[in-house]
């Protein structure tokens, strides 16, 4: 952050029950679109029907992501300890805003940074993105 004028941060996945069910269905859509995309690739058909590997690593790989996503506040967290030394000293500081689409984002200013974060749904029903955008404030 001492070197750098902005940052994103996007998660197609989070910590909610709802992103490791869609992970989970993950596994049977594997079964589902691999025929149609691979049917010329033996190899990718024998370790996705005759030896599932393909479908069980991608799942795993699915709930790993969700389990190691952070949250805003979480970032936050980072952040404040890597300036200050300490996560509690302006970890409350968090305000709302709406987005001109009408989301409701998180704001928070951390010296000269302004950060921003929200969630939105990407797959209908379960599937929520998680952004996290940081950028210097200008100077005035």
């Amino acid at each position: 952050m001492e070197s750098s004028d902005g940052f994103a941060i996007v998660e197609l996945q989070d910590r909610h029950l709802s992103s490791l069910i869609l992970m989970l269905l993950d596994f049977i859509l594997i079964f589902v679109v691999t025929l149609p995309w691979f049917w010329r690739d033996p190899i990718q058909l024998l370790f996705t029907y005759v030896i599932p590997i393909m479908p069980f690593i991608m799942s795993f790989d699915g709930l790993v992501s969700c389990l190691r996503t952070r949250t805003f506040r979480e970032v936050l967290a980072l952040i404040d300890t890597a300036v200050s030394g300490s996560a509690r000293a302006k970890a409350n500081r968090i305000s709302t805003e709406m987005d001109e689409d009408g989301r409701v984002i998180q704001v928070a200013k951390r010296q000269d940074w302004v950060l921003k974060g929200g969630r939105q749904m990407h797959t209908w029903p379960f599937g929520h993105m998680n952004w996290i955008i940081g950028y210097k404030s200008p100077e005035v």
